[in-house]
């Protein structure tokens, strides 16, 4: 069978399940199948374009997310850069398993583009935050035998133009394009201290802003949680399960997948996570590892999750934000035991509320 092309939604449209849209619900009850477009498969379910709804206000609202409250952060002025209207917007609504990740299942995804003795590789993540900047971890832009010049959006799969969601008897394929951006600017925490990887979060500004539209749905920004209600940390389930994704980017290992990959990974409170690596160290003389308060902790479950996010890339969760869901980013993947280790150890990250402040600090319009 063909591969099915995604359709491009219009401007009043948004991609979901059929079974949610109103008015294309009463075309397939016709039988009016000429005026239904399917823009993608997600959990082998077909979705389709449909007409925006009071429910997806949020494709409309040309505004900043609103918030539950009006907070310091909220008064700051950098703070409309952040957290724009379709930032954590999912074209499925939620985030499939699966080890693949589908097409633009994560389009806030980057990857940071280095040149050594004239060999370009891709040794690092990101997040797209803004129509500007990348947000990313400090290890990642402090390499000395690499020069970071570039950044790619819309990536999924490296080696093919065209990618493709494919399932045994079909497929859904998009041909949207990747950019790569040079880079204006790097702002590094000024107090990363890489011994303990303490404030290991970094800012990339890009050469020119990224086009965002609803019509290129492999190019979005990710929301930050700037709420209380948004942030892990008021979050007791020890076994919330967040994801990280990725090319599978170590700036140790230089090796990646092709393909977009991703995992789901277990919060770990701070108190937890540092019980477990006191008592591992026992095992591990060399393993010195300090957990502090700008730190949280995910996975240790399955070995694979350790692989699967790059350097500097997100650790994410999904928020219900009155009738729809978005997606936060609450770490940055930072460091952790190598994922060829036998016994599993909870990776740590970059806790992303605790640096609003800082990020909002070092952005310029």
């Amino acid at each position: 069978m063909e591969p099915v092309k995604a359709a491009e939604c219009e401007d009043k449209e948004v991609c979901k399940p059929l079974k949610e849209c109103e008015r294309e619900m009463e075309f397939f009850k016709k039988r009016e199948f000429a005026k239904l477009r399917v823009c993608g498969i997600f959990d082998q379910t077909m979705s389709h374009c449909c007409q925006i709804q009071s429910t997806d206000r949020f494709l409309e609202d040309s505004t900043s997310l609103v918030t539950e409250a009006v907070s310091e952060i909220e008064t700051h002025k950098n703070f409309h850069l952040i957290n724009e209207a379709s930032c954590g917007a999912q074209t499925n609504y939620r985030i499939i398993g699966g080890r693949k990740a589908r097409i633009h299942e994560f389009p806030w995804l980057v990857l940071l583009a280095y040149r050594h003795d004239d060999i370009v590789s891709f040794s690092c993540g990101g997040t797209l935050i803004s129509k500007r900047y990348v947000l990313t971890a400090a290890h990642c832009v402090n390499q000395r035998d690499y020069n970071l010049f570039s950044v790619r959006i819309g990536e999924h799969t490296i080696s093919k133009d065209i990618d493709c969601n494919n399932y045994k008897d079909n497929s859904t394929c998009s041909d949207l394009p990747v950019e790569d951006i040079e880079i204006e600017s790097i702002i590094s925490h000024k107090d990363f201290n890489n011994e303990n990887m303490i404030n290991d979060i970094a800012l990339i500004r890009l050469s020119r802003d990224v086009e965002l539209s609803k019509k290129r749905i492999n190019v979005r920004t990710i929301c930050l949680p700037v709420e209380e209600s948004q942030q892990i940390d008021n979050i007791h389930d020890e076994f919330l399960n967040l994801t990280i994704a990725g090319w599978g980017l170590t700036e140790n290992d230089r090796k990646q997948s092709d393909v977009l990959i991703k995992a789901k990974v277990p919060y770990l409170s701070n108190p937890s996570c540092i019980k477990i690596y006191d008592i591992k160290k026992r095992n591990y003389s060399t393993l010195k590892i300090e957990i502090k308060d700008s730190h949280m902790c995910a996975g240790g479950i399955e070995r694979v999750d350790t692989c699967r996010g790059d350097s500097g890339s997100a650790l994410m969760g999904v928020a219900d934000l009155g009738n729809f869901s978005r997606i936060f980013q609450h770490g940055i993947v930072s460091m952790g035991v190598k994922c060829s280790q036998v016994e599993p150890f909870p990776g740590i990250y970059t806790r992303v509320s605790k640096f609003i402040t800082w990020i909002l600090d070092n952005m310029t319009p």
